[in-house]
């Protein structure tokens, strides 16, 4: 017979080894003092999937691509709020959407530059639009004074130029400014009489 398991102890936890038909590690499985962790791996010897305690109780799942690198990871953030992050074929992440004691957002990521927010919190949501260096050039969002929908349109520094919203008695109001920001024209809604 050939050996397809194996129990192992030390002072830290166990571990527990299972092999496929030709030998190679198909599955592990361990446990320390911070916790547990399983593995799954390729019949080339490859991890492919990997699920894990930390000592904080939290969890963390991760599938890799076929270079070893993280696919998918799905985890708890410090704040014991959920966190997907979605990588690339390199491994950087390109999509993460994470929740917070006060509310969730998604980014999405483009050479580890953020190039899209979408947020939400008790005052609202949030879009954020970047460009390739992620400088923000515009944004839709609830203005908090107004309670109003604002639009924001930004030059190549991120300055406002642009905002669409309304004013403090509901009209609709644009408002536009020059490069340097010493200018500024406001046009709105006069008041019926």
């Amino acid at each position: 017979g050939r050996t397809v398991g194996a129990l192992r102890t030390n002072e830290r936890g166990g571990a527990l080894e299972i092999a496929d038909g030709n030998g190679a590690r198909a599955f592990s499985a361990g446990a320390d003092v911070d916790g547990g962790s399983w593995s799954l791996s390729t019949p080339n010897g490859r991890t492919a999937v990997v699920a894990a305690c930390r000592g904080s109780g939290a969890g963390t799942f991760i599938v890799n691509n076929s270079d070893q690198k993280p696919a998918v990871t799905i985890g708890s953030t410090d704040e014991a709020a959920g966190r997907v992050a979605v990588a690339g074929p390199e491994g950087q992440t390109q999509v993460l959407v994470q929740g917070s004691p006060n509310g969730g957002g998604m980014q999405v990521l483009f050479a580890g530059r953020r190039v899209l927010l979408v947020e939400g919190n008790a005052g609202g949501g949030r879009i954020d639009l970047a460009d390739g260096d992620g400088r923000s050039a515009a944004a839709l969002g609830v203005d908090l004074t107004t309670q109003s929908g604002a639009v924001s349109v930004r030059n190549q520094n991120a300055q406002e130029l642009i905002r669409i919203g309304a004013d403090d008695k509901g009209n609709g109001a644009v408002t536009v400014t020059n490069q340097a920001g010493t200018e500024r024209r406001n046009f709105g809604v006069r008041e019926a009489r």
